[in-house]
C-alpha cells in the first residue's frame, strides 16, 4: 500500500524551507521531522506541478493537494497511467548505476496524476514476482555476470563398435540479465574440460562479461579461505586473466548465490537432455550439435511469463555490454 499522505500544513512548510530559505533536503528533513526521500519527492511533485513559494494568492490546502495528487481528487473512473514494467525492467538492467527513483521521476514528469513513488516501488516489485521468469527475479546488469555451472544428469555417448554406452558431463552457462543459455557436453569436470568449455561459452556469446560466478568445483575453486575468499584452480587463474574477467565464487552453503544457473541447469535438463532422451550419438562432436540445435531453439523460445525470448533480451541487454574477445595470444 502506499505510505500515509503528508499533511498539508507540513508540506507547505517543505515548500517554505525549500524556496523561501533556500535549504537543503536533509535540512528541511530535520526541520519537519520526515525522511529526506519523503522530502524528495514532495520537491518533485511540486517542480513538476510548478510551484514556488509563496503559493499563489488564495490557494487552500484543498487546492495544493489537488495540484500535487490530481488523481484524490478526480472522479471514480479515472485511471493512474500504468508504467511499462518489462521496459522498466530492462533499462535497470541495461544501465548499470540506474536507481528506479530516476524511472519515477520521469514517469512522473509524463504523467503527474501518476503513482507516488513508494506505491510504483511496490507495483514493480510485485509485477517482478509475478510476471518474470525465476532468472528474472533479481536485476542483474548487463553483461555483468556469467554463471555457470554441471548438470547432476548426463548425457550418454554410445560406442559405434561395441555398442556400450558411457555417461559424459553436460556444462550449462547463462548471461545474468538476458538468462541467455548455453550448454555443451564434455568428458569429465577437470580443469582443462572446465576452462575450454568457459572459453567456448565466450565465443558462443560474442565477448566476454566483468565478472564470471562458477560453482564450487575444484576445476574453479580449490577452497575457500576463512573469510569466503576463494582460491583459484591455476589453470582457472590463467584463464580469467587472459580474458580480463574476475572470478566471484558462489559460496559453500549460500544457494541464493547460483540461483540463475541452477534454474538454467534445470531447464537444460528439462528441455534438452528431455527432447535428446531417445536418440543414440556416437560422438562428443555429434551430441554436442545436437545440443547446440536445443540451445539455440530454448534461447529464441518464448518465455512462458513474460512471453519475451532470452535472444531478445540478449540482444538488447547483454550483448551490447559485453567486452569484447581478446586477440590470440
Amino acid at each position: 500500500m502506499p505510505a500515509n499522505r503528508i499533511p498539508m500544513r507540513m508540506i507547505k512548510r517543505i515548500l517554505e524551507l525549500h524556496f523561501a530559505a533556500n535549504l537543503s533536503v536533509r535540512a528541511i528533513a530535520r526541520g519537519v521531522g520526515i525522511g529526506r526521500s519523503s522530502v524528495s519527492r514532495i520537491l518533485d511533485r511540486a517542480k513538476v506541478a510548478k510551484l514556488t513559494w509563496p503559493l499563489p494568492e488564495g490557494m487552500s490546502d484543498a487546492d495544493l493537494e489537488q495540484v500535487l495528487y490530481p488523481i484524490a481528487v478526480e472522479s471514480g473512473s479515472a485511471q493512474r497511467p500504468v508504467p511499462n514494467w518489462m521496459e522498466v525492467h530492462k533499462e535497470l538492467a541495461r544501465h548499470r548505476s540506474l536507481p528506479l527513483y530516476q524511472l519515477w521521476t520521469e514517469y512522473i514528469e509524463q504523467n503527474p496524476n501518476g503513482y507516488q513513488y513508494s506505491y510504483f516501488c511496490d507495483l514493480y516489485r510485485k509485477w517482478r514476482c509475478r510476471h518474470a521468469e525465476p532468472v528474472m527475479h533479481m536485476t542483474r546488469k548487463a553483461g555483468e555476470r556469467l554463471y555457470v555451472d554441471y548438470s547432476g544428469k548426463k548425457p550418454c555417448i554410445t560406442h559405434p563398435i561395441t555398442a556400450q554406452t558411457r555417461a559424459v558431463e553436460l556444462f550449462v552457462a547463462a548471461l545474468g540479465a538476458s538468462g541467455y543459455i548455453y550448454a555443451e557436453a564434455s568428458e569429465t569436470q577437470k580443469a582443462v574440460d572446465f576452462c575450454g568449455s568457459v572459453g567456448r561459452s565466450f565465443v558462443f556469446y560474442g565477448g566476454v562479461p566483468r565478472i564470471i560466478v562458477p560453482d564450487n568445483l575444484k576445476s574453479a575453486v580449490v577452497q575457500f579461505r576463512t573469510d569466503d575468499t576463494p582460491i583459484l584452480n591455476a589453470s582457472f587463474g590463467d584463464l580469467a586473466e587472459f580474458f580480463r574477467v574476475a572470478v566471484l565464487s558462489a559460496r559453500p552453503r549460500r544457494p541464493k548465490d547460483k540461483g540463475l544457473v541452477e534454474s538454467s541447469v534445470l531447464m537444460v535438463q528439462r528441455k534438452i537432455l528431455g527432447t535428446l532422451r531417445n536418440r543414440e550419438f556416437f560422438s562428443l562432436a555429434e551430441l554436442n550439435e545436437a545440443i547446440l540445435e536445443q540451445v539455440r531453439m530454448l534461447n529464441e523460445a518464448p518465455m512462458q511469463k513474460t512471453r519475451v525470448s532470452r535472444q531478445q533480451l540478449f540482444a538488447e541487454l547483454d550483448q551490447p555490454a559485453l567486452r569484447p574477445l581478446p586477440r590470440e595470444p
